[in-house]
């Protein structure tokens, strides 16, 4: 699923940047990178407290953009970041799931991953050549993919979901 996601994030981001090439466009990728740190993943059922209460994790992370830009035109960008974030603690209630319970007192692990991709366009519809300041209309279109793995000694669980959603 995850080559999928970013298959169809490069068709959508660089499609444009190529069909609008013009000379006065400029283009530039940017890398951020960093730890990200957790300490509120919650994990629990309808009415019950949280079986993962005080699960933290420490997990490098990168974030990736491309801006293809014109002043006076079209903007194209695109944002891709996955996210991934492994907990290990013991479980601090009971979880019910699906029929399966998970007592409270047995080691439980989660490899979380939720990645996340955003592709947008503006254009300038006002401008002040005086001042150089404008403003843009466009939209976004945004992709996230979470998916979830949860073990204990005695039963484990998988769930995944994915969502398309639209900005304008």
């Amino acid at each position: 699923m995850t080559q999928i996601f970013l298959a169809i994030f490069t068709i959508i981001l660089i499609f444009p940047c190529y069909a609008f090439a013009e000379n006065e466009r400029i283009n530039r990728f940017e890398v951020e990178a960093g730890v990200l740190g957790t300490k509120n993943m919650e994990i629990h059922g309808y009415k019950q407290g949280s079986a993962t209460s005080d699960w933290d994790a420490i997990e490098p992370t990168a974030r990736f953009e491309f801006w293809s830009v014109k002043k006076d035109g079209w903007n194209f960008g695109g944002v891709l970041q996955p996210l991934y974030a492994h907990y290990s603690d013991t479980l601090t209630n009971d979880l019910n799931f699906k029929g399966t319970v998970y007592h409270a007192g047995q080691h439980g692990t989660l490899d979380y991953q939720f990645h996340s991709a955003r592709a947008t366009t503006n254009y300038p519809v006002l401008s002040s050549d005086n001042t150089g300041n404008y403003l843009r209309l466009g939209g976004s279109v945004i992709a996230r993919y979470a998916d979830l793995n949860f073990k204990t000694t005695s039963d484990s669980f998988h769930d995944t979901n994915f969502i398309v959603f639209s900005l304008l």
